[in-house]
């Protein structure tokens, strides 16, 4: 099923999350690291919903080392569950996609800072069984999405809105 290139343009970035008053800084202007001050590598507990390669790599040549940090990969099981760690020290960073965070600032208000975009992101997809055709036939069928309380759920609500489908009306459940 075709979503409007418009939509897609709302999710089509990944993020990297923090909470606003995180402390794990290194200061780049200056070269400065956890390690070169203390002598100790900074923990640093972070949360994906896979192993990237970037993160594969820079750990396996030393580089989140060489900047002073001692980084531990967390799968992030949901995105509900990952926010809710990074919210509350469970992980110190995240990356993930950038609709839930931006989801979760500007419609929950919640406390995350969006610190950069890692890439282009997923292409968003709504999938059926073969025999349902169009988003019209969605009408009486429950739906998942990753998270009730996410970005695309969101955006999902909007494109069954343009069908003529609302989740007040019963048209759908999830």
């Amino acid at each position: 099923m075709h979503i409007p290139y418009c939509l897609r343009l709302v999710a089509a970035a990944a993020a990297v999350a923090l909470p606003r008053d995180s402390t794990a800084s290194t200061n780049a202007s200056t070269n400065v690291t956890a390690a070169s001050v203390t002598g100790k590598l900074l923990k640093i507990n972070y949360g994906a919903f896979t192993q990237t390669a970037t993160y594969s790599v820079a750990n396996q040549l030393g580089g989140f080392q060489a900047y002073g940090l001692n980084a531990t990969y967390f799968q992030v099981p949901n995105s509900t569950y990952g926010h809710s760690q990074l919210l509350t020290g469970g992980y110190d960073i995240m990356t993930g996609a950038i609709d839930n965070a931006v989801n979760m600032c500007f419609n929950q208000q919640h406390p995350l800072a969006e610190t950069g975009q890692v890439d282009g992101g997923p292409e968003l997809t709504i999938a059926s069984i073969p025999s349902i055709t169009s988003i019209t036939q969605l009408k009486g069928k429950a739906l998942m999405v990753d998270s009730p309380v996410s970005g695309y759920e969101y955006i999902l609500r909007k494109v069954l809105a343009l069908y003529g489908l609302l989740l007040e009306n019963g048209d759908c459940t999830f």
